[in-house]
């Protein structure tokens, strides 16, 4: 979880942490409008295993009761309920290869 305003404000961080990492896959979430938001981010060698963002936020968003979607490099979603955010950040680990 995260302290953001927007979800701009949170594709801003994920950049800043992608560009940091050089590798990885980066999912953020944070409350926005009494709503939970949550930005997947892939970084380019990882695409080619296969992970795309937007399949993951749109798990994300559901566990929520809402949506979302994306390109494989980069996905965003809300959801409804604020209350499973952290339940849905768990399935985060189940929605990659191991």
């Amino acid at each position: 979880m995260v302290a953001a305003t927007s979800p701009e404000a949170m594709r801003d961080m994920g950049d800043l942490l992608k560009e940091r990492l050089g590798s990885g896959v980066i999912v953020l979430a944070a409350v926005c409008n009494d709503r939970p938001n949550f930005v997947a981010m892939v970084t380019p060698d990882l695409l080619k295993k296969g992970l795309h963002a937007g399949e993951i936020v749109r798990h994300l968003a559901k566990a929520t009761g809402g949506g979302g979607g994306g390109r494989p490099e980069l996905g965003q979603g809300s959801g409804k309920d604020k209350r499973k955010v952290k339940e849905a950040l768990g399935l985060v680990k189940g929605l990659l290869p191991h």
